[in-house]
């Protein structure tokens, strides 16, 4: 079962994808897309996600805030155990 976190998925935006470190702080609540990632940033996130926790997050994740991402990848990972 994958404990995914906040943090991970910040961290994940951070490092992988470019997002500024302070953005998400600042603004934990706003969508993908209000953050700034543009469609290519969050088809990196998707891959890594995938790679990373074997939990595809639909196309339409730019709609999504860091918290459904987490919550998504949770409930997905408790299904599949």
């Amino acid at each position: 079962m994958a404990n995914v976190s906040f943090d991970d998925i910040e961290s994940i935006l951070v490092k992988k994808v470019g997002l500024a470190p302070q953005t998400l702080a600042d603004a934990p609540d706003n969508s993908l897309e209000d953050l700034g990632l543009d469609s290519l940033a969050v088809l990196e996130l998707q891959i890594v996600i995938t790679k990373q926790y074997g939990v595809e997050i639909p196309d339409e994740s730019g709609e999504l805030n860091v918290g459904d991402i987490v919550e998504l990848i949770n409930k997905n990972a408790e299904q599949a155990a």
